[in-house]
């Protein structure tokens, strides 16, 4: 074999071998993008699943104040101010906790689908001050055991993160 032919057969080569190699990784790129695309679909259905569930049961729920004082309305000059007194309640609803829960971890979830523990309870304890870390806990206990939710372990205080399940 001369060297013009063999120069020309790996030419030919080399381009065979460049466009399969090119091919290739453009179909296991395509086939790993619909595989993060779909699993990505997913988590946002749950997402919006959890954001419902929050929406309905937070319409269904009256607002009063955490601490059972008055309520006031606005003073307008030259316009009599009637006071509205509401019941008194406890500081802290389990389902008023569950609503922050699910929200916070709606806020906090990351591309993963994971939410990290310590900044949950950040979220949750600034938003309801006067709830105690157990209280956080047996919520989301609620949520594992619906199969909504899971963490390594069985202390959820222990695990770094939670993460969300979609259904």
């Amino acid at each position: 074999m001369s060297g013009n032919a063999l120069t020309i057969v790996s030419t030919v080569a080399g381009i065979a071998f460049g466009f399969v190699t090119s091919w290739w990784f453009t179909r296991s790129s395509k086939r790993d993008s619909d595989a993060k695309q779909e699993s990505l679909a997913s988590r946002i259905s749950t997402l919006q699943g959890v954001l419902s569930e929050v929406a309905d049961s937070v319409a269904k729920k009256p607002i009063t104040p955490r601490n059972g004082s008055e309520l006031q309305p606005a003073l307008v000059p030259g316009h009599d101010a009637n006071v509205v007194k509401a019941s008194p309640q406890p500081a802290t609803s389990a389902s008023a906790l569950d609503v922050v829960v699910r929200a916070s971890l709606g806020a906090l979830l990351d591309e993963h689908g994971d939410v990290s523990v310590p900044r949950l309870l950040r979220a949750v304890t600034q938003r309801l001050p006067d709830v105690s870390p157990s209280l956080i806990s047996s919520s989301l206990e609620r949520l594992r055991s619906a199969g909504k939710l899971s963490w390594p372990g069985d202390d959820v205080m222990k695990a770094g993160v939670i993460t969300i399940h979609s259904q």
